[in-house]
Formats: C-alpha cells, sequence, structure tokens
C-alpha cells in the first residue's frame, strides 16, 4: 500500500477513536472483503481479547477498559481497568455493555455463550 494511502487509513482511525484506544471489530466475506467494521470505547483505553458470534447471529466481545462513563461505555469504573462485555448485532451496532471489576486490573481473556444464552468469562484479575 502506498505511504499516502496508509497516511490516510492512520488519520481516517484517528479521527473514528473514542479515547486513546478502542475495541475495533471488522466482518469480512469470505474473499476478504470488508462489510463492516465498527469501534466500541470511551474516552481512555480499551483492549478487546476475545469475541464469539452468538446463537442470535450477533456477537458478544470482550477485553478491558479503564475508561470513565463516556463514548460507547455505559457504566462507571469500578477502578483501574475493569473487564467489560459489549453484545452487539449482526450489523455491529451496540445492544449493550457491562462492566465488572474491582479496584485493582480485572481484563476479561475470554467468552462464550452457554447452552441458556448465558455467558461463561475468563478473566485476570491482579
Amino acid at each position: 500500500m502506498p505511504e499516502k494511502q496508509i497516511a490516510n487509513l492512520e488519520e481516517q482511525l484517528l479521527i473514528q477513536a473514542e479515547g486513546g484506544q478502542d475495541f475495533w471489530i471488522s466482518m469480512m466475506d469470505s474473499s476478504g472483503t470488508q462489510i463492516w467494521d465498527k469501534r466500541y470505547g470511551g474516552s481512555s483505553g480499551e483492549f478487546l481479547f476475545d469475541a464469539a458470534e452468538t446463537k442470535d447471529g450477533g456477537y458478544i466481545i470482550c477485553g478491558a477498559s479503564n475508561s470513565p462513563l463516556s463514548g460507547e461505555v455505559s457504566d462507571t469504573s469500578r477502578g483501574g481497568y475493569d473487564y467489560w462485555i459489549v453484545k452487539v448485532d449482526s450489523s455491529g451496532n451496540k445492544v449493550w455493555d457491562k462492566r465488572y471489576g474491582g479496584s485493582n486490573l480485572d481484563e476479561a481473556k475470554s467468552i462464550q455463550e452457554t447452552a441458556d444464552g448465558g455467558y461463561l468469562v475468563k478473566w485476570k484479575h491482579a
């Protein structure tokens, strides 16, 4: 990719970011053509660790956030990084988000939907 195109792409990504770092997911077809991409985040930093397709055709994504109530983050901080779960529909539109954790570092490392429609989250507390 020519340098000018890379610079334009980087500029677009910076403009779209809510804060320092955001969750960013892209849907692509079987040939790698991008169908959509979405960013989710608050005014500080978010780190995405895992995503899974859900039975309703949407997706569940997880990671960590240290943002206050801002942007796509609709829950207050518990202190430090909290683990952050975001449910999106098949088009990547946010359905809901939840935040869990204590006063230190909490990161959701993986997530999967359970048979009853709930979610099993593996997370790290430090």
